[in-house]
């Protein structure tokens, strides 16, 4: 896997390309970024499902705001600005949940506070998001959409290989392929 050090394009062609709607640009720029993304909420001490769920909402904020990064160069440091700030909502998000459980149930403090206690205004949020994307997503053509949703919507979180047996796909096709459908997605949204 390429790491942001070892890349031949540099940000400042890789993100004019991008906003340009380059797939290959985009999957370029997910792979250099995406562990590097993924270490900051790991770092704060997130579990893989919370690390995971700040990555793709590092990268969707990305996705949605890239026309607006004024300096290409700024590119890693506004990722990691966007990452740490992701992390910090779910560290809010589970000491609130702590707190709410601790009162409820003083006898339970202490106790993992995921276990069935939301927020109703980040329920809210992650339906509003839910319903976007999938408005989204019935505007792409039938193998993206399925790609898609193997690749970020199933709870099984399978590998690479595992989709594309799935899909009757070449391995070597996923990546290429994600990097269109993902490019196809943000198009469909940005119409909305």
């Amino acid at each position: 896997m390429a790491t942001a050090g070892s890349r031949v394009t540099p940000d400042t062609d890789l993100v004019p390309r991008c906003r340009a709607g380059d797939s290959q640009a985009w999957h370029e720029l997910v792979t250099a970024y995406e562990r590097l993304v993924y270490s900051v909420p790991r770092s704060y001490g997130l579990d893989r499902e919370d690390a995971e769920d700040v990555t793709q909402a590092t990268f969707a904020a990305l996705l949605s705001g890239l026309r607006s990064l004024r300096d290409d160069q700024a590119l890693l440091p506004w990722l990691g600005t966007v990452a740490r700030r992701q992390t910090w909502r779910v560290i809010d998000r589970r000491r609130r949940e702590r707190e709410v459980l601790a009162r409820e149930h003083p006898d339970r403090a202490g106790t993992d506070p995921a276990a069935g206690v939301s927020d109703p205004v980040d329920a809210y949020e992650e339906w509003t998001q839910r319903a976007w994307l999938h408005q989204g997503l019935t505007r792409l053509d039938p193998d993206c959409r399925r790609l898609l949703r193997a690749l970020y919507l199933d709870d099984a979180d399978p590998s690479y290989q595992a989709i594309a047996a799935r899909l009757g796909k070449a391995v070597g096709t996923i990546g290429p392929a994600r990097a269109r459908c993902l490019h196809r997605l943000r198009s469909a949204m940005e119409d909305e």
